[in-house]
């Protein structure tokens, strides 16, 4: 129980600062689009509960409902949202428990790339949001085409944007070194780094069918893609989309940096000439808004 409770603090703790920018007058009746929601549907199912009129949840590879985990989640669950908001609806509560699956009416878990998100009609969010899921895109052009395209003029967007080398959290940028991008092909050297990086080697990766984007896409998902807040201020601009704020809440820290930079500089790879200022940005939190 204490580490579902912590699950559902946690999930919380993301709820308030999307209610920070998409405040509680505006969910109800509010189609609403979740990416990368990880283990469990807290946070959509909430959404729904405080008046949503349909939440999408986007994720390629959903957590299955277990028994152990989901049903007594979704019970603690809907005690702290009654707790909290004595208005909420429980019923999608109610539902998901009965039917022992993450469906509710109302609610649409999408077992689809964030890249592709074909399920999802266009102009038709009023909020669309992430924590931590972003920076996993292996395709972030497609993905923010997406965004621009089911997104309604006006509608609102948060996301927190992880931009540390998953890898190992203490050395963020060390993937900077490698240039890996979907669709365009990487030098041998960073294949074989990509091999090893999903503990394979050259010829192991060959032989189980890895091709290069196989490779960029596996990467990304464990260890995040190499784009940079430069890159994602350019694809939400050039997508229909305004920032109105982004927060710059976790840095690389000088020392790294002093380290760091010298071996980038000396590298070939895209990143090889990005302003100090910008690798120091390995955190931040956007706030946008469609034209």
């Amino acid at each position: 129980m204490e580490e579902l409770h912590e699950d559902i603090k946690y999930a919380f703790s993301c709820i308030d600062a999307y209610l920070d920018s998409f405040p509680r007058e505006r969910v109800r009746n509010a189609y609403i689009c979740e990416i990368g929601p990880g283990k469990n549907l807290i946070v959509g199912l909430t959404f729904k509960s405080l008046g949503a009129a349909q939440v999408y949840v986007a994720d390629k590879y959903f957590k299955p409902w277990s028994d152990d985990y989901h049903e007594p989640l979704y019970r603690a669950l809907a005690e702290a949202v009654a707790a909290r908001w004595s208005d909420a609806d429980q019923k999608v509560f109610r539902q998901c428990l009965t039917r022992g699956e993450h469906c509710a009416d109302g609610i649409q878990p999408i077992a689809e790339d964030a890249e592709t998100l074909k399920s999802i009609p266009d102009n038709s969010i009023d909020f669309l949001y992430s924590w931590a899921a972003l920076e996993h895109l292996y395709s972030p052009p497609q993905a923010f085409a997406r965004f621009g395209a089911i997104t309604k003029p006006g509608g609102y967007g948060l996301h927190q944007v992880d931009f540390r080398d998953h890898f190992d959290f203490n050395r963020p940028l060390e993937f900077l070194l490698h240039h890996y991008r979907w669709n365009e092909k990487p030098d041998a050297e960073t294949f074989a780094w990509m091999a090893r990086r999903m503990g394979q080697n050259v010829e192991q990766a060959h032989a189980k069918g890895m091709d290069a984007n196989g490779l960029v896409r596996r990467v990304c998902g464990y260890n995040g893609n190499s784009y940079r807040r430069i890159d994602y201020d350019a694809l939400w601009r050039q997508n229909g989309f305004s920032i109105t704020a982004f927060d710059h809440n976790m840095s690389a820290g000088a020392d790294y940096l002093d380290d760091f930079e010298p071996r980038l500089r000396a590298s070939t790879t895209r990143c090889r000439n990005l302003p100090r200022e910008e690798l120091d940005v390995v955190s931040g939190r956007y706030e946008v808004q469609k034209r």
